[in-house]
């Protein structure tokens, strides 16, 4: 009979069909200190700086008209050169892309009038941890993205956008560093003092950071860590600002540990004195 050939014997199990999705390759692009692109893991060189900065603002803001997006990479210049220029780095971020075995598409389409990258694409962007609301139940990401960092948001350019992005980014990741060590002080102290002393060498006259790592060591009784904070950060203040530590830290001497109630009278305001971070 007609569609006899489909059905089923009796007792005999269904087959099975198994839907096969294909996996998008992974687009990882790191902007904080370094610019790098990878894809499935594997480095892709982009050796023309404006088609970097082509897809880092893309993977930041998403799909947009060209002359949206030369009015940001040129700070607002409508010259006709800048516009043939953004062509070939638009061009050579393709061809570079497109070097990866895994590309079998256009990386950068040109869909509706709107530059982006492809969909086939799962993009990720260290930036973006560092704009985000602090988050307990990710703090094992936020930590290694923050122990990852190495410095500023892609400081390489000098475009207003980046120079934004970069201030934003510094801010973000302050807070959350300062947030995730007081979210570990008590369970994991010194991994709470390692990440102090990661933006404590970015950022040496940091008041803010400095105090709170102090304060730390005396609440775990690291005598020595201590000393070498607050006789470094001495020497830092000496010769970059001709400065003396502040009338209440000098009278932290380092040579016993105080009482926590004793540290916190001694530094509690200072952490609302603090300069400026510059990560």
């Amino acid at each position: 009979q007609h569609g006899a050939a489909h059905l089923v014997p009796v007792g005999q199990p269904s087959p099975v069909v198994v839907a096969v999705v294909q996996r998008r390759p992974t687009l990882d692009i790191t902007t904080m200190g370094r610019f790098e692109v990878r894809i499935d893991g594997q480095i892709v060189p982009i050796p023309i700086t404006k088609s970097t900065e082509l897809l880092v603002w893309l993977a930041l803001h998403g799909p947009a008209r060209r002359e949206v997006i030369i009015d940001a990479l040129w700070d607002g210049s409508n010259e006709r050169r800048h516009a043939e220029y953004f062509r070939f780095g638009i061009r050579r971020l393709r061809s570079s892309l497109s070097e990866h075995p895994g590309v079998e598409f256009n990386p950068i389409p040109f869909e509706a009038d709107h530059y982006q990258i492809a969909e086939h694409f799962e993009v990720n962007i260290d930036a973006h941890t560092f704009e985000q609301r602090f988050d307990p139940e990710g703090a094992a990401h936020l930590e290694q993205s923050l122990l990852r960092c190495t410095g500023d948001f892609m400081p390489q350019l000098e475009a207003q956008w980046a120079e934004e992005r970069r201030t934003r980014c510094r801010d973000g990741a302050l807070s959350l560093a300062m947030s995730l060590a007081e979210h570990l002080r008590d369970a994991a102290p010194q991994r709470a003092l390692a990440l102090y002393e990661r933006f404590i060498a970015r950022d040496p006259l940091n008041e803010e950071v400095q105090v709170a790592a102090i304060q730390l060591c005396h609440a775990i009784g690291d005598v020595r860590n201590s000393r070498r904070l607050l006789q470094a950060y001495e020497s830092t203040l000496r010769s970059e600002l001709g400065e003396r530590l502040p009338t209440r830290l000098q009278r932290l001497d380092h040579r016993a540990v105080l009482p926590p109630e004793v540290v916190q009278a001694a530094l509690g305001d200072l952490t609302n004195q603090s300069r400026p971070a510059q990560i």
